[in-house]
C-alpha cells in the first residue's frame, strides 16, 4: 500500500488521483477519499479533484464514478454527476 496524506496546506487543496482504472479495486480509496473531501468542504475549503491514467482513456469515468459514489456518500455536499450528452441523445450526426 502507498503511503496517503490527507493534509491540507491551505483554503484550496489540490487531490491528484493516479491509480488502477478497475472501479472494483479504488472504490475503498474513493469512499475514504469523499470522507476527507466532504470534511474539508466542511471547513470551508474548496478542494480540486484530478483523475489521471497514464493515457488518461480511463480518467472521465473514474472521474464519474467518484462523484457518483461520493453523492451517494453526501449529497448535501457532492451534487449528482449530470448526465453525459451521450446518455440524453444519440450521436451526433457527421452530415
Amino acid at each position: 500500500a502507498r503511503p496517503v496524506d490527507f493534509t491540507p496546506t491551505g483554503r484550496d487543496p489540490f487531490v491528484r488521483f493516479v491509480e488502477d482504472p478497475n472501479t472494483d479495486k479504488t472504490a475503498a480509496v474513493f469512499d475514504s477519499l469523499g470522507h476527507v473531501l466532504a470534511r474539508w468542504r466542511a471547513e470551508g475549503r474548496e478542494p480540486y479533484f484530478f483523475v489521471h491514467h497514464p493515457d488518461d482513456l480511463h480518467a472521465p469515468a473514474l472521474a464519474r464514478f467518484a462523484q457518483a459514489r461520493w453523492h451517494a456518500l453526501a449529497p448535501d455536499t457532492f451534487p449528482a454527476p449530470p448526465a453525459w450528452p451521450a446518455e440524453t441523445r444519440g450521436q451526433l450526426s457527421l452530415f
